[in-house]
């Protein structure tokens, strides 16, 4: 990470996937979600496990 703005906006994001992730009811969709939470956690090198969040 560069800075902490930077960072700042992507724990934004990965609070908006996570809230979209727990009311989406669409497994594919849920799949693609998951995949944008784990993508940012490795932008900001922090392991995200994958689990269910229901």
């Amino acid at each position: 990470m560069k800075d902490n703005k930077e960072y700042s906006l992507f724990l934004k994001e990965l609070n908006r996937l996570f809230n979209d992730y727990k009311k989406c009811k669409d497994k594919h969709i849920r799949n693609e979600i998951l995949q944008d939470i784990q993508l940012i956690g490795e932008a900001i090198d922090y392991p995200i496990q994958s689990r269910d969040h229901r």
